[in-house]
């Protein structure tokens, strides 16, 4: 892992409450360039939420 540097751009990375077999065909059709972690339990967007005081998710359809 490498340790970012000032003008170093972080990676993204997407969080859906989707399954991880429902990422991977999503993944595949839509060639997304950033890795998608799965929060079925809905835990990352609870902490985000709390620590922010407000939902700074953006649903996709697909």
């Amino acid at each position: 892992m490498s340790i970012l540097k000032e003008g170093d751009l972080a990676p993204s990375i997407g969080v859906s409450t989707d399954n991880e077999k429902s990422h991977r065909k999503f993944i595949s059709k839509y060639k997304l360039p950033f890795r998608l972690i799965s929060d079925v339990e809905k835990i990352i967007g609870k902490v985000i939420t709390k620590e922010h005081g407000q939902q700074i998710f953006t649903e996709l359809s697909h």
